[in-house]
């Protein structure tokens, strides 16, 4: 049973591999879609949070923090940076925009509960890899 003890570096980069390419997978398609024209994250943003210079800045770094925070976690560069970077963002994601999803964690509301945890349980992870660092298996060991 000596596989299941001391394997903090395994399970550092197991978490930040899977942070990382979910982060990946929701910062991608949104600098693809901002590349090719397409400005609907960006007119969402800008109407949700009243004016287009905030909802510029939103985008611009929800896109910064998904798409290469998230390269940067799974190659194992700048972990501890870029885990805070990726709980910041996700912590503000699951409050901001998915806060009055939470009483339905506890069976209260519509069932929305994934709503809020899925971002928190990202943000969560994302703290803990600023605590944890790359793990030994990283292209830069933090």
């Amino acid at each position: 049973m000596q596989f299941f003890t001391n394997n903090n570096d395994l399970a550092a980069t197991l978490l930040r591999v899977t942070v990382g390419l979910i982060c990946m997978a929701h910062g991608v398609p949104k600098l693809l879609a901002l590349v090719s024209g397409d400005m609907g994250f960006v007119n969402s943003m800008s109407a949700m949070f009243g004016g287009a210079l905030i909802g510029w800045a939103i985008v611009l770094i929800t896109i910064i923090v998904e798409a290469l925070g998230g390269l940067l976690l799974v190659l194992g560069v700048r972990v501890r940076l870029s885990g805070l970077a990726v709980a910041a963002l996700f912590f503000g994601i699951a409050v901001i925009m998915h806060g009055s999803d939470f009483p339905a964690m506890f069976g209260v509301g519509d069932g929305a509960q994934v709503k809020f945890e899925f971002p928190f349980l990202i943000a969560v992870g994302g703290l803990a890899l600023a605590f944890l660092g790359s793990g030994r298996h990283a292209l830069m060991r933090d």
